[in-house]
């Protein structure tokens, strides 16, 4: 997939050394970073240039300021008396230019030359795919900014918005259509005029439908099925694909139809497809709950909903048979405001109980943790615990499923169930003390209400770890289509934390995170070994095991320059590591390897992009089974026994 900086390269490098050619011989003395001496200047000659890096900034419909930093080589002739001589400058600069694109037409505007700027502070930057780049604590700050051109009178009336007439404001058509057989497809925003053919399942026939550029297409059954709060979501959904995503899918219209990908960059299209859908489904994903419920508007409902609720218990109290009311711990009536608040929230914005519980935790309101959790077809009780003792991927709750599945693969937990005497107890792993736990008189065991209120005092956390994505998130752009699908929801496993090393959460954490770890990683192999393994917090001798590595060869990766290490023990420590596939080809690239369409290569990159998480014996099992050398000697006689 093209990038925009492949897209400059590609059409406009010509026209920025024509520019060039003419513009610095006439401006030399304005220049004074090419450090040329004051004699009598004669011939100026443009060796080479390259473009180093692009900073994009989103500027208004079809409109671009782009950034170009570029890197020159200048040959000067100067003229003395004494005779002539010549010198080579190698000046960097940042070159500005606004940029046009349309869906089948691009154009480079006026350049101009400016002093070179490692950093360049954009309104609303976008990167390589124009995708924009947008930090979660910027949400709040751009759903306002939404609302304040699309839907101002929110912020008068704090009612709910309308999603439909959200979508016609933003002159986009809504219609209904069954877009998969189990509803998995919640819905679709077309950015091109396509023929759609919807699925024949029950009351709904089969039939090909025209759907034209600006459309949102949304499941009928979805309200139905998943309640309106679902229905309304994914039509915000949608308006914020169209919102922010708009140039990125002209972007990709273009590139697709009008561009010849060079055989270097289209063996990495699946994993920067992936990369910018995760992106693009972040935003949306994480903006739309913004929309619906903006943040002042939200705060000021929970404490309305809280007085609101604090009133009715009071009035309560004051009747026989309800005096227990006013008993309640302050810990207890947080819970039930916050649950109520949720409840009314959900109700009053047309929303769902999850997204308005999400929310909360978003905005500070971190007792929602223990309110509403749905578990095993149920809502578990609601409980409490001290604030900063559960973190934001954590839940005392979990299915009792994945309670016998962590109870196979986990020694640490089989250890707190047997020696330390915990039990698996409505949904939570408790210690088996009758200050936590009490029998009913039908012999039932229960949680007591100092447990369900203290939660951080008798019972384990468990982990939430974001799961791979899977090859069906593979997003539509190059259809005009991006859609908002059950599947393309990340997915969740539970680890209990001392199973897994909760220092390599890193890694998992939502992908701007993954971002900013690229920019930080050194540009130099050692450094950058030792950085990831600090990181992690490995000892050496862990590494090692890990990668089948000897502490020898791990100790030159990660101290000694001047080595060249083969291409196989460079993918041992990727996989061996298990390395998210953007992190493996940083590595791979320090180390002076790019893997090609060489069956061997193409295997490496199967492995690097969806593998890797499994570690490196079961990445030798495929290269085994397909007749490629395993990776590391341990392996190798392995499999040398097993035949």
């Amino acid at each position: 997939m093209l990038s925009f900086k492949q897209l400059i390269k590609k059409e406009y490098k010509d026209e920025i050394k024509e520019w060039l050619e003419i513009y610095i011989p006439n401006h030399l003395i304005e220049l004074t970073d090419l450090h040329y001496p004051n004699e009598n200047v004669g011939h100026i000659e443009l060796l080479d240039f390259d473009i180093i890096k692009l900073f994009i900034n989103d500027i208004g419909p079809y409109l671009l300021d782009i950034t170009i930093q570029i890197k020159q080589e200048w040959r000067i002739s100067v003229h003395e008396e004494s005779g002539s001589y010549g010198f080579t400058e190698r000046p960097w600069a940042n070159l500005q230019a606004q940029f046009r694109i349309e869906e089948d037409f691009h154009e480079m505007g006026a350049l101009s030359y400016g002093k070179y700027s490692n950093t360049v502070n954009h309104e609303y930057p976008l990167d390589d795919q124009l995708v924009p780049i947008i930090h979660k604590k910027q949400n709040d700050e751009i759903a306002s900014e939404i609302l304040e051109i699309v839907y101002p009178e929110v912020f008068e009336t704090g009612e709910a918005i309308n999603p439909l007439a959200f979508a016609h404001r933003i002159k986009l058509d809504v219609k209904e259509l069954v877009l998969s057989e189990d509803c998995s497809i919640h819905g679709q925003v077309y950015f091109r005029d396509s023929a759609v053919k919807s699925v024949a399942i029950e009351d709904y026939p089969e039939e090909l439908v025209i759907i034209e550029k600006g459309t949102v297409v949304i499941d009928p059954r979805l309200k139905e099925n998943k309640g309106t709060g679902a229905y309304n979501n994914t039509i915000i959904h949608e308006c914020i694909h169209w919102i922010l995503h708009y140039k990125a899918a002209m972007f990709g219209e273009l590139v697709h139809s009008n561009m010849q990908i060079d055989e270097g960059i289209s063996s990495t299209t699946n994993f920067q497809l992936q990369r910018e859908n995760t992106f693009m489904e972040i935003h949306a994903r994480s903006l739309a709950p913004c929309i619906l419920l903006p943040k002042e508007i939200c705060i000021d409902k929970v404490e309305e909903y809280q007085i609101e609720h604090q009133n009715f218990s009071d009035m309560l109290g004051n009747i026989d048979g309800f005096e227990y009311l006013k008993e309640k711990s302050d810990i207890e009536g947080k819970v039930a405001q916050i649950n109520w608040a949720i409840s009314q929230i959900a109700q009053n914005f047309n929303v769902s109980i999850v997204t308005a519980k999400i929310r909360l935790i978003d905005l500070g309101y971190e007792e929602a943790m223990g309110v509403l959790n749905y578990v095993d077809g149920k809502y578990v009780e609601n409980y409490a615990f001290s604030r900063g003792s559960l973190k934001r991927n954590q839940t005392f709750s979990l299915k009792y499923d994945d309670f016998i599945d962590l109870l196979d693969r986990s020694e640490e937990l089989r250890r707190k169930l047997s020696g330390e005497n915990y039990v698996y107890v409505e949904s939570h792993v408790i210690k088996n003390d009758s200050k936590y736990l009490y029998e009913t008189v039908n012999g039932e065991i229960n949680l007591t209400d100092y447990a369900r209120y203290h939660m951080d005092e008798c019972c384990l956390p468990f982990n939430v770890k974001l799961m791979s994505t899977t090859k069906s998130q593979l997003h539509f752009l190059y259809l005009g289509v991006l859609y908002h699908s059950q599947r393309s929801r990340l997915q969740f496993s539970l680890a209990y934390p001392e199973d897994v090393d909760d220092k390599t959460s890193f890694l998992r954490e939502e992908q701007n995170n993954l971002y900013e770890l690229l920019k930080n990683i050194p540009n130099n192999l050692p450094e950058a070994i030792s950085y990831i393994i600090n990181l992690y917090d490995y000892t050496v001798e862990e590494v090692a095991e890990l990668c089948d590595l000897s502490d020898r060869k791990l100790r030159q990766l990660k101290n000694q320059d001047d080595i060249e290490h083969s291409l196989d023990v460079i993918m041992q420590f990727c996989l061996g590591m298990g390395l998210p596939p953007h992190i493996s080809f940083k590595i791979l690239k320090l180390a002076g390897y790019e893997l090609r369409s060489t069956p061997r290569d193409v295997m490496y990159q199967t492995l690097l992009f969806s593998h890797a998480n499994l570690g490196l014996h079961a990445c030798n099992k495929i290269l085994y089974a397909q007749n490629f050398n395993v990776l590391g000697r341990t392996d190798k006689h392995y499999f040398e026994d097993a035949e």
